[in-house]
């Protein structure tokens, strides 16, 4: 770019934003201009926003302090879920304006529903709490969604001039939808990865007088590399969970996503599908999530748990923050004990028939046949004793298999009529020989009301379903059985 087309561009950022700064106060009155899929107003900051006030008698927030933003380019949006029609909120911090901003949706390819150019941005600090309260940027760039469009998953991917980010969320279905399968897309464990401004539930980066060694609180409002959709080794987030959504679209299966937000918040939202599929790694419930599912299969509802380490750990929101007591403490958000939902009276077994153990973590294999006579693998031809699932795409470099990551396994606490169909050949830990020690159950049982379950228990599943055709014959197998009930 020429000096004086630089100039020029800067200017034309700067008049934008005075511009749209006004328009948007007139938003409330005239609306949004629909084009398309969706309709936009750009706005940027000329200024760094002021940080919101913290409460520093907080022994992870003591010592805040300002960090200057040296990242090239980051973004994130105002919610994790969106209903069709609604406005959706961008975030951006760049060092380098004007961008390129393009509603995505994640298919078997990636289809760009709308693009919108010359969006501009600024350089946006963060403090050293910005994990547990939010980054408090200004906002860069309001998109309106179109009354009409699908349900999914989807991303703001933010173009710079050397740098993507994806910014990604749900839309969730119409209230009049017609499809019968429905996605819970694990968008409670997205945020719990986030190491984004030093923190999540599993690292503590800043400096803390305390030496904590995980945050107990993490906020929605900040940039999350954790939501890319593109694959890499040992995946288990979102692009991990697309490799389901893409199996079923190849087999020609419509449905609809919600994220675990929508399942915490409405009591009814199960209500009308056959089949709800938990999906790869669904690990932080809220207590309304977890009794909206027990309300669903006592009246007969089918589930698909394509996850592993699923309904493990309980956590709670208020606005846009997560909180999770992984000692046990009571909830400062509620007043409630947290930790293991097993330790508190509601053993995940109990439902999803398998619990999470640590054996066999970060290993990676394929799964050994029980009951071939099942009807489950009618059409595959296996027989007593023979593997399956050597393959997933969502496995290590080295190391491979449809039960990996993380596995689940059947326990005391599971239903006297359940039934383990395969088990997974991974030893207890990485170099081990004891194979099978750690392997997934992959089981099904019939509730006593109607209803049935049928769990995987293997994050690494979904990434075998579209290279192991036994794989992909079970899973289309229960899927029919279910949709037929």
């Amino acid at each position: 770019m020429s000096y004086r087309k630089a100039i020029r561009t800067n200017y034309l950022c700067t008049m934008k934003t005075i511009y749209f700064s006004l328009c948007f106060m007139l938003l409330s009155i005239s609306g949004f201009a629909q084009s398309g899929n969706a309709s936009f107003v750009s706005t940027t900051s000329l200024k760094l926003p002021d940080t919101k006030a913290i409460d520093s008698s907080n022994c992870d927030c003591k010592n805040e302090k300002t960090i200057e933003n040296t990242h090239p380019l980051e973004a994130y949006t105002d919610k994790i879920s969106y209903a069709p029609g609604e406005v959706i909120k961008l975030y951006v911090h760049t060092l380098s304006s004007p961008l390129v901003v393009m509603l995505t949706h994640h298919l078997s390819k990636d289809v760009t529903i709308k693009t919108v150019n010359n969006v501009c941005a600024a350089k946006q600090n963060y403090t050293s709490c910005s994990f547990k309260y939010g980054c408090n940027w200004s906002p860069s760039l309001y998109l309106k969604l179109a009354d009409d469009i699908e349900s999914g998953y989807y991303s703001l991917k933010v173009v710079g001039k050397n740098n993507v980010f994806y910014a990604s969320f749900i839309i969730r279905p119409k209230t009049e939808t017609l499809n019968k399968i429905l996605i819970v897309a694990s968008t409670n464990t997205w945020q719990a990865y986030n190491t984004w401004g030093g923190a999540s539930f599993y690292k503590f980066f800043n400096e803390n007088p305390c030496h904590i060694k995980f945050a107990e609180f993490v906020n929605l409002h900040r940039p999350n590399n954790e939501t890319s959709p593109i694959n890499k080794f040992g995946a288990h987030l979102l692009n991990a969970e697309l490799f389901i959504t893409r199996w079923l679209e190849q087999k020609k299966y419509t449905y609809d996503v919600i994220s675990d937000d929508d399942l915490d918040r409405d009591s009814t939202i199960l209500e009308k599908y056959k089949v709800v599929i938990f999906s790869t790694h669904t690990e932080y419930w809220t207590a309304n999530m977890l009794q909206n599912v027990e309300n669903y299969v006592n009246q007969k509802g089918n589930i698909m748990y394509l996850s592993g380490n699923g309904l493990y750990w309980k956590v709670t929101w208020q606005g846009d923050m997560m909180e999770c007591r992984k000692l046990g403490e009571v909830h400062t958000q509620t007043g409630d004990i947290g930790g293991r939902w097993r330790d508190i009276g509601k053993p995940e077994s109990a439902i999803l028939g398998v619990e999470y153990d640590n054996k066999g973590i970060a290993t990676y294999a394929p799964f050994k046949v029980l009951l071939p006579n099942h009807w489950i693998f009618a059409s595959t031809g296996v027989v007593q004793d023979q593997i399956f699932g050597q393959q997933s795409s969502t496995g290590m470099k080295d190391e491979t298999g449809a039960s990996g990551h993380e596995t689940d396994k059947v326990t005391s606490f599971s239903p006297s009529n359940i039934l383990i169909l395969a088990h997974g050949m991974n030893p207890s830990m990485k170099d081990s020989t004891d194979f099978g020690a750690g392997g997934a159950d992959m089981t099904f049982y019939e509730r006593p009301y109607g209803g049935a379950v049928f769990s995987a228990g293997s994050i690494s599943y979904g990434g075998s379903l579209s290279i192991d055709s036994v794989c992909s014959r079970i899973t289309q197998n229960v899927l029919e059985n279910f949709l037929h009930r």
